[in-house]
């Protein structure tokens, strides 16, 4: 807090008047010079004092000092993050009757997304048996906090990279599963009305070769990831644990068939 002191010196001087031929005694100068030394002493103690005390507001204590740090620390930043590619508004918890969840974290792991039409939709696992893994479909139907239950969806139980891309569709890579995928079969997940639509793509790693020159064998014994870049950019590493050969690029996919173009 800043400190102001205003102090106003009013001093009132006597003056005799000097008429014409009028003599001024000499006691009566020696009083003036008098009056005027210790009015002037005293203007200058006044303005030494209120010098010290401008000094004294111009340097705030140490516990001023901090109250204002304070009261910086605490004013808002503004967040020039990037927004997320889900929106906030879809609720940050579900609550379901499998439990609560967390829209953004069920699209991070490729189970959720946001339609262009601004429709948002959930995969729920539920309990899986013989081979086959279970998902509960969820639809937000409207505009509030209402999650209408949509149906049943199966898939076979095996390794999976599942990808909530941009367009608000969810493709999934799938292998080591009960049909035995050597590396993995592809498909995408489309919501129609309060419905998925699963298109099964071709092999989209048919035409690939490893560092080796070897092509994939559907017989073969491989590892394999997959990242999602952008749009439909993707980064596969896919690698023949016998012969350690390896394939690692980044790929640009078509999005209609989802064939490697790039």
């Amino acid at each position: 807090m800043k400190k102001t002191f205003i102090i106003s010196i009013i001093a009132g001087l006597s003056i005799l008047s000097v008429g014409c031929g009028t003599v001024e005694s000499s006691s009566s100068k020696t009083e003036k010079a008098s009056v005027a030394e210790k009015t002037i002493e005293t203007t200058t103690a006044l303005e030494e004092e209120t010098t010290a005390a401008a000094e004294t507001t111009a340097e705030p204590t140490t516990s001023e000092a901090v109250v204002s740090n304070t009261e910086d620390q605490a004013a808002p930043v503004e967040n020039d993050t990037v927004e997320p590619a889900y929106d906030d508004t879809y609720g940050y918890k579900l609550i379901l009757p499998e439990g609560s969840f967390s829209f953004p974290e069920l699209f991070y792991h490729g189970l959720a997304n946001i339609t262009p039409e601004d429709k948002a939709y959930c995969l729920i696992q539920k309990d899986g048996a013989a081979g086959h893994s279970y998902y509960e479909l969820y639809v937000r139907s409207d505009d509030g906090e209402t999650w209408s239950d949509c149906g049943v969806y199966d898939e076979a139980s095996g390794e999976k990279f599942r990808f909530s891309l941009e367009d608000g569709r969810i493709l999934v890579f799938s292998y080591h599963t009960a049909y035995c995928e050597a590396y993995p079969a592809v498909f995408v997940y489309e919501l129609n009305g309060d419905k998925l639509v699963r298109t099964d793509c071709q092999d989209i790693f048919a035409d690939i070769k490893l560092d080796d020159g070897s092509s994939l064998k559907s017989d073969g014994n491989y590892d394999f990831s997959a990242e999602y870049n952008a749009g439909y950019s993707f980064s596969f590493t896919i690698t023949d644990k016998d012969t350690g050969a390896s394939y690692s690029a980044v790929n640009e996919l078509d999005p209609e068939t989802f064939a490697i173009v790039k």
